[in-house]
């Protein structure tokens, strides 16, 4: 992983081979794997490459909030537009990180909705209009984040919105 420094943000780059000119990227969320992530699992979401329709893909990490969990915005350098995955929280560095690459982030995707990668879903979901994207099985999760943050960190904060739409195993989004 590389790291780039930009203000005193650090932002997190992964290492791919060089995509060509013609490969897009969807991100999808992997079978069998919800809010029941272990220490040292692998994500659930993949980069995945397809032909014919994205010049660039640019993919950066930042890791945010008291939990120090790792957020990542995967965007298309032609389009401008871009898919924020698990903004944990710090919404104006994850806001701050996708002006940086250029784009602006049409979707928001959960892996899952554990207090550490969902407290900053609704000021992103706010500031760019973007639609939530969210397991079924995680809603009632992400619905009780108001009093999770009360009880585990004594911090007031307003519950993230209802998803837009709902993922299942297997689902893929494109980042035109």
């Amino acid at each position: 992983m590389a790291i780039q420094e930009a203000d005193r943000r650090y932002y997190y780059r992964p290492i791919f081979p060089p995509l060509k000119s013609n490969m897009s990227v969807t991100v999808r969320r992997l079978r069998g794997r919800r809010s029941s992530l272990q220490a040292g699992e692998v994500p659930i979401f993949e980069v995945m490459s397809e032909s014919d329709s994205v010049s660039e893909v640019i993919v950066h990490g930042i890791v945010v909030g008291s939990f120090q969990e790792n957020c990542w915005v995967i965007g298309n350098r032609r389009t401008g537009e871009a898919i924020c995955v698990d903004p944990g929280d710090e919404a104006e560095e994850v806001m701050a990180m996708a002006r940086d690459m250029g784009v602006r982030i049409k979707y928001i995707a959960n892996s899952h909705a554990h207090i550490d990668h969902i407290l900053g879903v609704g000021p992103v979901r706010e500031a760019t209009g973007a639609k939530f994207l969210l397991h079924a099985g995680d809603l009632e999760l992400a619905r009780n984040t108001a009093s999770m943050a009360k009880g585990l960190m004594r911090i007031d904060v307003p519950n993230p919105p209802d998803p837009d739409a709902f993922l299942d195993d297997g689902d893929e989004i494109a980042i035109d």
